[in-house]
């Protein structure tokens, strides 16, 4: 049996010339990509495409929240955004346009 491939996001911030981790998201799959798109965060992970919100928790840590996402790329390797359109290239098959709608969701 295959196993899944796990994969995390970190995201650091530099204050007073040090790194520092602010938050860590783990993902199913491996990601590929990232990108800022419309003040939230893009991501290609493995066959798909997720939006992740970045959310202040009550004790003043940061976490990135799962939004919406489109899947059934054979596999996303790089993601580019410009306003609501994303642009999707992946292997063995074309480069897909996307248009984010808010409230919905990706539309093809």
């Amino acid at each position: 049996m295959l196993k899944q491939m796990q994969g995390r996001m970190l995201i650091f911030t530099i204050e007073d010339g040090k790194l520092q981790l602010i938050a860590e998201k783990e993902t199913n799959g491996v990601v590929y990509s990232l990108n800022v798109f419309n003040e939230k965060l893009i991501a290609a992970i493995n066959q798909k495409i997720r939006l992740y919100k970045w959310m202040l928790r009550d004790d003043g840590s940061h976490e990135l929240q799962s939004g919406c996402g489109h899947h059934g790329h054979i596999l996303a390797l790089y993601v580019q955004t410009r306003e609501d359109f994303i642009i999707v290239e992946h292997l063995m098959k074309s480069i897909p346009l996307l248009i984010y709608k808010k409230g919905l969701t990706f539309v093809v």
